[in-house]
Parts: structure tokens; sequence; C-alpha cells
């Protein structure tokens, strides 16, 4: 059962399996579960999540993050989701926020670094924003992905750090 502990969402009992399979940080023999990362195992019906003694259900925690201030919660739950089902390992980054560091497919975060890092856009990004992120994943030397949502739908760009 994970538990909402302040800030944090942490699974305490039998989470050897859900942490091979890429999910969440062990710190102090504990499972740190994303935000990102309880939405996914609650909706496969993986985890419960509790907060003081009440269980939450799918809605009510995205409701709950929403409420937080969890910017663009559901855009990057709809990408975060979509990428797991196609096969890959995405771990939101906490060190750069907003960011998800994104695994190529059948790799395991212990095993190796991350090949993309993804940002979750809207349309109305410009070409400073652009610049801006293609900066700052060339400083991380990862490739750029980004991801449109729009109306459910989500387009991918991938980014080459490839100068001409």
């Amino acid at each position: 059962m994970a538990k909402i502990v302040g800030n944090k969402i942490v699974e305490t009992e039998n989470f050897e399996r859900i942490h091979e399979q890429g999910f969440g940080a062990i710190k102090d023999g504990e499972l740190l579960l994303t935000p990102l990362d309880a939405l996914y195992l609650l909706e496969e019906k993986k985890i419960e999540v509790k907060k003081g003694r009440i269980k939450l259900d799918f809605e009510k925690l995205l409701a709950f993050l929403e409420k937080k201030g969890e910017k663009q919660i559901k855009d990057y739950y709809s990408v975060f989701r979509d990428l797991r089902k196609r096969g890959y390992v995405c771990r939101y980054d906490l060190k750069n926020s907003g960011w998800l560091r994104v695994y190529e497919r059948g790799a395991r975060p212990t095993d190796r670094p991350s090949k993309y890092v993804l940002r979750v856009m809207d349309a109305k990004t410009g070409m400073p924003q652009l610049l801006e992120l293609l900066a700052q994943a060339h400083s991380f030397r990862r490739q750029l992905l980004l991801a449109l949502v729009e109306n459910g739908r989500i387009t991918y760009f991938k980014f080459d750090n490839k100068i001409l």
C-alpha cells in the first residue's frame, strides 16, 4: 500500500518487483514514487494509494496532484503512459524539473543512462523556447524529444544534437 506522506508518495511493502521494472527510487528502505509512477501503477492496479485513511482511486490521485500544483500533469501522464505501453522506460528527472528521461526499449535505468530527454510542449511553443530546450538537452548530453498533446493525440518530435 503506497501512502502520501507530505509531498512524497511512498511504497513500503513488496516493492522490489516494481522497482526492477523501472519505477521509483529506493531510499531508506522505502520506494519513493514520482507522481507519474504512482498514477501509472495505480491505473494498472499494481499498487493502491492512501492519503491518511482514505484510499484514492486514479481520478482522486490525479485531482490531488493537480491541486498541489503539478504543472501539465495530465499531458505528462498521457505521454508517460504512451511510452510505457510502447516498451520504453521513462523516469521523471528529479534534478531537472519538467524533464522525463527516456531509455531505449528494453534498457534498464540501472544498466545505462537515458538516451533521450523529453519535454511536453504546447502548440504555442516558439523558436526561443525550442532553442533553449535544445541547449538544455545538449548540456545533458542527450537527444531531445518533444511531445505535443492535442485533443488526446500525442505527436513526438525528435531532435538530433549534430551540428552541420
